[in-house]
C-alpha cells in the first residue's frame, strides 16, 4: 500500500478489528501487506486480528497487542508486596479469557 512508503512499522492503535468487529481491518482486503513490515496491532480480543492473520500470511513480521502488558519495565512487574508477578501464569490466563 502506497500510504505506507518504506516504513518498516505499522502500529495499530485503533479499535478496527477488536470483538465484535473481527471482520474489519486497517488494511485493505485487496492489498498485500509489504514482508518487510512489522505490524504490532494494539488489540487483543481476539489476540489474532484479522490485521494480523493478514500480515503473518504474506510473510511479514506480526506482533499482538496481547503482549503489551507483559513488556514495561521489570518495576511494573511486581505486586503491591514487591514480589515478581508471575508474567507466564498471567499470560496463559489471559489468552484463555480471550478467545
Amino acid at each position: 500500500m502506497e500510504a505506507t512508503g518504506d516504513a518498516d512499522l505499522l502500529i495499530n492503535a485503533t479499535s478496527v478489528g477488536m470483538r465484535p468487529h473481527v471482520d474489519e481491518s486497517i488494511w485493505p482486503s485487496d492489498a498485500l501487506i509489504p514482508a518487510r513490515l512489522t505490524v504490532f496491532d494494539l488489540m487483543y480480543n481476539p489476540v489474532e486480528t484479522l490485521l494480523l492473520k493478514r500480515t503473518r500470511s504474506g510473510g511479514a513480521r506480526a506482533i499482538s497487542g496481547l503482549e503489551t502488558p507483559f513488556n514495561r519495565e521489570p518495576q511494573h512487574s511486581r505486586s503491591g508486596t514487591g514480589e515478581n508477578v508471575p508474567i507466564g501464569a498471567m499470560r496463559t490466563s489471559l489468552k484463555e479469557g480471550v478467545s
